[in-house]
């Protein structure tokens, strides 16, 4: 089970992240199911953890252009599980998309310090 707080306008969850190389992190992102991927994460954060370019993919986001965008390889915990998830390496806000929330209930109540929640159906 993930749990997380809908705050500044947007539901949030923290994750706790590592690549092959690097250290651990909790990561703070913003659950966007309007993205179809796993993880969208900065460039630089991608370095720090020492995670491992695993090829690049165009793809089109909400400003409507396609751009081809490196993807790496990064492990976290998901549903009690060591999981190897795809991130996306893009500038902003880390993204959590609707791929890694696939099989999931996705409770959010949309009120500043509501409750975000998704666990295993």
């Amino acid at each position: 089970m993930i749990v997380g707080e809908f705050r500044n306008d947007h539901p949030r969850v923290t994750l706790r992240l590592s690549g092959d190389n690097g250290p651990q992190r909790d990561v703070e992102f913003i659950v966007d199911t309007g993205f179809l991927g796993e993880l969208t994460l900065p460039p630089s954060l991608l370095r720090e953890l020492g995670a491992q370019v695993t090829g690049s993919e165009p793809l089109r986001l909400a400003d409507g252009v396609a751009r081809v965008y490196r993807l790496y390889e990064v492990r976290t915990e998901w549903d009690d599980e060591e999981r190897y998830v795809e991130a996306v390496a893009i500038n902003g806000d880390p993204l959590l998309g609707i791929e890694l929330l696939r099989g999931s209930h996705l409770h959010i109540e949309v009120t500043e310090g509501g409750e975000v929640l998704a666990e295993p159906l």
